[in-house]
């Protein structure tokens, strides 16, 4: 376990999907459990984000407005200053530019990377 930098308490756990190694957010006060697919430090700066194989980070703009919600709290809660969108799609969608950016790019640095193979 560790504490947050909110008053929240977090357990941090490895878990496989997929054949990959994820990190998955455990046991925070008052959240479900919320995978994150990159995490790093930075020269001493927490940077977690996204990778999906496609242009969108969810289906539909209320699941994507509600994940990006999730992803901030998140970020919130672990200190994150940066938010890393990756994507194996050549672009993109704007719609999901335009979610992201409205949210988490209020509070953290996003990083935007597409095309990647």
């Amino acid at each position: 376990m560790c504490t947050c930098s909110s008053s929240s308490t977090c357990g941090i756990d490895w878990c496989t999907s997929s054949g990959s190694r994820r990190i998955r957010v455990v046991t925070r006060d008052n959240e479900t459990d919320l995978e994150v697919d990159l995490w790093a430090i930075v020269d001493g700066r927490i940077v977690i984000g996204e990778a999906k194989k496609g242009d969108v980070l969810a289906e539909t703009e209320d699941e994507e407005i509600a994940r990006c919600a999730a992803l901030l709290r998140l970020a919130r809660d672990l200190s994150a200053v940066e938010f890393v969108m990756a994507s194996g799609a050549s672009r993109w969608r704007e719609r999901t530019r335009r979610n992201v950016e409205n949210t988490l790019g209020r509070e953290l640095t996003v990083t935007w990377r597409d095309g990647l193979k």
